[in-house]
């Protein structure tokens, strides 16, 4: 069983979980999540795992993509920061390795070229589309 539930305010939203993040519970929290991400007006949002006893592969996945969207994740426990941590180094790995890089030709014409992420000038958000190779 997974208790979701929403505090908010002005700035943000948190998802605050309690329970199993498996099976049927991960359709739930996807669902949510997608009802809050579709109004622009709740602001960043925040995933709280303090009280999450367990997540499965599916809710591990579900909990990357939402971070890959710009959500912040929230942790305490030993297992649930270090999956916290596997999620965002996961993702700094992507982003080190070849992004595509688009820039505009004089002419107004997109140029897009391969880079590694060394190379570029700008830093690279957690909302950026990064695709290898």
């Amino acid at each position: 069983m997974l208790r979701i539930t929403l505090d908010k305010n002005s700035r943000s939203t948190t998802l605050r979980l309690e329970g199993r993040l498996t099976g049927p519970w991960v359709d739930e929290l996807e669902r949510v999540w997608r009802s809050i991400t579709s109004d622009p007006a709740d602001g960043r949002v925040s995933v709280d795992l303090t009280d999450v006893t367990f997540v499965g592969e599916e809710g591990k996945k579900l909990l990357e993509a939402m971070y890959a969207e710009g959500a912040k994740l929230k942790a305490s426990g030993c297992v649930t920061r270090r999956l916290v941590e596997e999620i965002g180094h996961s993702f700094k790995k992507l982003s080190q390795n070849y992004v595509r890089c688009c820039e505009t030709r004089l002419d107004g014409t997109p140029r897009v070229r391969a880079s590694s992420a060394a190379e570029m000038p700008i830093s690279l958000s957690r909302s950026a589309r990064i695709s290898p190779g």
